[in-house]
């Protein structure tokens, strides 16, 4: 997961969606307002929806690669997820800072896992928000790669060949439980395949900034170099190239090939 380069919602689609929120907001009791939230998100987020239309359109903009879950980064990014779940927090069904692209299996697994930290630095898991009569007080332990940058919490693991991601901070911090909460839930949508796509997203990157320095060094012209550029960085797991990038001084392949291509090292 990577931080996304935000983007604002045009004008007239935020008037919109915060005019249905106001109409969430005026239920008073606590879990018809929960359920007329997710009734009346269900009935608005139509592909038909003109408000909806441009959300996506935004969210998609906002996606690093092509289009790419900003959970996974592997599946196309097809559904509108809440970071704070709808279950939980009703004041946030129709929050445009709220919406996340996700793929339908990031989005059916995370569902309503969201945990909060309370001023005492207690952590309150999902099953302890059920039944509350109002929404949770405290800080969001899921990282949220709109407003956190992920890899200043955790890093994967290239040096060691297992592409697992492993938190940085010290033993206890606030920082290193966002990250082990973080990294548990990405883990459990692909338990099992995410180590290996990550591997061969990290092969492709490899493979791509090879054959840019073969044209480079061969004298091809500067449109194709921007194409070869642009297929590389529209490739699927985007944290993989910035891992490379972060950790290229660390492994003598990636040295080699960076020392042969310095410019590479600031493609974003």
């Amino acid at each position: 997961m990577i931080r996304v380069e935000e983007r604002p919602l045009p004008a007239e689609a935020e008037r919109g969606l915060q005019a249905w929120q106001a109409e969430i907001d005026g239920v008073v009791d606590f879990a018809r307002r929960v359920e007329t939230g997710k009734q009346r998100f269900s009935g608005k987020n139509r592909r038909d929806n003109a408000v909806f239309a441009v959300v996506r359109q935004v969210l998609a903009e906002m996606c690093r690669g092509v289009v790419r879950c900003m959970y996974c980064e592997d599946s196309l990014a097809d559904e509108i997820e809440h970071h704070k779940p709808k279950h939980f927090f009703p004041s946030q069904v129709f929050q445009w800072k709220n919406y996340l692209f996700s793929c339908g299996p990031c989005n059916g697994t995370k569902r309503n896992q969201f945990s909060v930290f309370t001023d005492s630095g207690e952590m309150i898991v999902d099953g302890e928000l059920v039944g509350r009569l109002a929404e949770p007080v405290g800080d969001s332990v899921l990282l949220n790669p709109r407003v956190d940058d992920p890899l200043e919490f955790m890093k994967l693991d290239l040096v060691g060949h297992t592409y697992n991601f492993f938190p940085t901070a010290d033993d206890g911090t606030v920082s290193r439980r966002r990250a082990e909460y973080t990294i548990e839930i990405l883990r459990s949508k692909r338990r099992d395949i995410g180590p290996a796509t990550r591997r061969k997203a990290y092969e492709g990157y490899r493979a791509r900034l090879t054959e840019y320095i073969f044209h480079r060094d061969r004298g091809g012209d500067a449109v194709h170099l921007d194409q070869l550029k642009k297929a590389l960085l529209g490739e699927s797991h985007p944290t993989v190239w910035h891992e490379m990038l972060r950790q290229q001084k660390d492994i003598p392949e990636l040295k080699a090939l960076f020392d042969q291509a310095r410019e590479a090292l600031v493609w974003r």
